[in-house]
């Protein structure tokens, strides 16, 4: 396996990411706001076509990264015997939630076994990525933490909807979504801290800009606020608008300061696919997405881009969030 590719996968899927967020959910999402001359329509087309091929982009890519994860625990490049449990779990759940994640996405209306499935497996996914990621990391453990469980939230609560569509009850089920954007901002309050990062003063400013301005326009007008996070991360801002203008801050302050740390700008990368992929995650690409920026986050990539590296290595026992040697 050529060492390059994981790190190219990493860069398409994020660039793609970032576009399909401002084009598609962000930009076309201000229709009601925008100029409706039928001179724009055009450039309006020209969004959407670019939108879409962005997200096109990011699916593969972020399909393709965990597949490469995947089979490089599975055995590939190497003999299969050299793989351990470990190895072979990690691999299997990514596999697993890749297909059921595809196929989901190939239907044309949403079935309740097949979401059911996608949940299911998608869950296991994250929840084994997670625990690899913890047992290995010296910093950033309690990040890992919150991440996977307002990822787990929102998949369990995808889960109890096409179980409804059964006929099965999940009790509290409509609590779930809350709870994960809860933890979810959370893993955003904390994150300077989780990671020892000191952010520098231009770090500090950034974010304590971007709070403010969020703030004041939640102040003014929170029901756009709230819609518009609705739209494109799936945040309804139920708590108090000052947490979420001070998660934005340590967030943006800490994923900065994170950048200038021996590895922390793929686990800078990562968090940001995590964060832009928010918590629809009953929809294959979100799911994908998030998944794929939780493999990255954890140092997964690092593994795939090694040929003498194994997850082996490192399960079960406390290190950097950097695969060891063999």
């Amino acid at each position: 396996m050529t060492a390059w590719a994981p790190a190219l996968l990493v860069r398409a899927l994020l660039v793609a990411v970032v576009l399909e967020f401002i084009l598609l959910r962000f930009f076309l999402r201000l229709g009601p706001v925008l100029p409706g001359e039928d001179a724009l329509l055009p450039f309006y087309l020209a969004v959407q076509a670019g939108g879409k091929l962005a997200l096109y982009v990011a699916l593969l890519a972020a399909a393709s990264l965990t597949a490469v994860v995947a089979a490089r625990c599975l055995g590939a490049d190497r003999s299969p015997a050299r793989a351990g449990a470990g190895d072979w779990l990690v691999g299997g759940a990514l596999l697993a939630a890749i297909v059921v994640n595809l196929t989901l996405g190939l239907l044309e209306h949403a079935v309740a076994g097949p979401v059911v499935l996608q949940s299911v497996l998608t869950i296991g996914a994250v929840g084994i990525v997670a625990a690899r990621g913890v047992l290995q990391a010296e910093r950033g453990r309690l990040v890992l933490l919150l991440i996977a469980g307002a990822q787990a939230g929102a998949l369990v609560f995808g889960l109890a909807q096409a179980l409804a569509g059964l006929g099965i009850g999940l009790p509290a089920a409509g609590t779930l979504p809350f709870v994960a954007e809860a933890l979810a901002l959370g893993a955003a309050l904390v994150l300077p801290w989780s990671f020892g990062l000191r952010p520098r003063k231009s770090e500090l400013a950034i974010g304590l800009v971007a709070a403010v301005l969020f703030f004041g326009f939640h102040t003014a007008r929170p029901w756009i606020a709230a819609t518009a996070t609705m739209w494109t991360v799936t945040f309804t801002l139920f708590l108090p608008g000052v947490l979420y203008a001070a998660g934005l801050a340590t967030c943006l302050s800490g994923l900065l300061a994170l950048r200038r740390t021996p590895g922390g700008g793929r686990i800078a990368a990562g968090l940001l696919i995590v964060l832009l992929a928010g918590l629809k995650l009953d929809f294959s690409y979100f799911a994908l997405l998030s998944l794929a920026g939780l493999v990255v986050t954890t140092g997964l990539v690092a593994v795939a881009a090694g040929a003498h590296q194994s997850v082996r290595a490192g399960w079960g026992r406390a290190g950097s969030l950097v695969t060891v040697p063999e």
